[in-house]
């Protein structure tokens, strides 16, 4: 849709009235056929009708439909670039085609607008061997190696966990029954009176497990484990889970539960993966199995299946360890645990979510329990946030200086970024002379 069929739903939308093709055509600069052309465009856009038209009378929106179009649309991709992507990551999770007239309307597009978008994303492709789009009938199929495959998909991922995989004030503002900043002041404030330092690293996943946490507490879904540890129960971090959770219990009027305060602590603890010995940490899971065992099979089979080497981080080991505690307890218990951030996360990292199916896939089969999307969405938030820590905080950061023209500079840099992307980041760019 382009930007005078935007102000033609603009005009009918604010002024809730009839207004005549020749009305439209003044206020727009434009012809009567040319008005007629938009609104006929509009209407095959979006799979319900949205202007009604009237001989005498003109047009007027349809305001059921307008209602719903306009709700649909919050979540749609506006620019260039987050469409390319959005089909790019389509055709990566699709598992043989796409079905184009789902995708026009998906993206409220012209199959016109479609073709310049496959024009643009066939260029991207030129940087990787082998890789065609191609178009057939009524579908789109991206082909080429599972090697130049996978590169893509890496290359996607890369760019999508750019954007803040956890946003603390997003996961906050979802939250109604509570404050998860206040909450975040309150950890930080004990930690400080205790002189205990964490790895900046490791604070967001732990924000997440407390917001998880309190939501269960105050909705009565908490479980209570029966594991006990008098190495837990004697350390510092012991000590301030406890007066956490004792500080959020008289904030809230909850009453303190041991597992989640046993959680937090084992959680703090590692940061010192020295404190926890493998066998402490095993002992977290039920009927006997090792859990060190569970999580480097899940991390060969990712790698194996995505390409993704979680294998050197602890926080990613131990945080997943623990949150596979909670759900068994849960799958036991038949406890549901409601995950607020589940939409956000399909919509703005469908790949890192897309990994979070295979995972729990592979845990569900493993471990011979049930698990539902909103757990899937909690696994994701680890995954997202383990693969943010490993491959942009590592990555060099690199300023570009171009001595030829402009136009030369972006091949170039193109190619750069394509074979490096695991490890550079290009920050600034200058002209040789500037």
């Amino acid at each position: 849709m382009n930007k005078r069929q935007e102000k033609i739903l603009h005009i009918l939308g604010e002024e809730n009235k009839w207004f005549t093709a020749n009305e439209l055509a003044k206020l727009l600069s434009v012809s009567n056929r040319t008005i007629r052309s938009d609104i006929d465009t509009i209407n095959k856009v979006y799979s319900e009708k949205l202007i009604i038209s009237n001989l005498r009378s003109g047009y007027a929106l349809i305001p059921e439909n307008y209602k719903q179009f306009q709700s649909k649309r919050q979540n749609l991709l506006q620019s260039s670039l987050e469409r390319n992507l959005y089909i790019l990551k389509s055709l990566l999770l699709s598992r043989d085609s796409i079905y184009i007239p789902d995708l026009l309307e998906q993206l409220c597009i012209s199959e016109y607008t479609l073709d310049a978008h496959l024009k643009e994303i066939r260029k991207q492709l030129a940087n990787y061997q082998n890789l065609k789009l191609k178009k057939s009938s009524n579908h789109l199929v991206l082909l080429g190696s599972e090697n130049e495959l996978r590169k893509l998909y890496k290359h996607l991922l890369m760019d999508e966990t750019k954007q803040n995989f956890l946003n603390i004030n997003e996961l906050a503002n979802l939250y109604q029954s509570f404050d998860l900043l206040r909450c975040k002041s309150e950890l930080e404030n004990l930690l400080q009176e205790h002189n205990y330092v964490i790895n900046a690293n490791a604070l967001p996943s732990i924000l997440l497990h407390i917001s998880i946490s309190i939501d269960r507490i105050l909705s009565g879904k908490y479980i209570e484990s029966t594991y006990t540890s008098s190495k837990i129960h004697d350390a510092i971090e012991y000590k301030i889970a406890k007066e956490f959770y004792e500080r959020i219990a008289i904030l809230y009027q909850a009453h303190v539960i041991e597992s989640e305060v046993n959680i937090l602590a084992l959680l703090l603890m590692g940061n010192n993966p020295a404190q926890i010995s493998d066998t402490e940490i095993s002992n977290y899971m039920p009927d006997g199995l090792l859990c060190s065992d569970i999580v480097n099979e899940l991390i060969a089979f990712i790698y194996g299946h995505h390409g993704i080497d979680f294998s050197k981080d602890d926080d990613f080991k131990l945080g997943l360890t623990l949150h596979l505690q909670s759900l068994i307890e849960r799958s036991i218990s038949q406890t549901h645990t409601t995950n607020l951030y589940l939409q956000e996360i399909k919509r703005k990292f469908p790949l890192i979510f897309e990994v979070g199916v295979s995972t729990a896939t592979f845990l569900a089969n493993r471990l011979h329990i049930n698990i539902n999307e909103d757990e899937i969405g909690f696994i994701t938030l680890h995954l997202g946030l383990a693969y943010e820590r490993i491959y942009h905080s590592k990555k060099l950061r690199a300023v570009w200086i171009y001595p030829l023209g402009e136009k030369a500079f972006y091949t170039q840099r193109k190619k750069i970024e394509t074979i490096f992307y695991e490890h550079i980041e290009i920050v600034k760019v200058y002209a040789y002379f500037q």
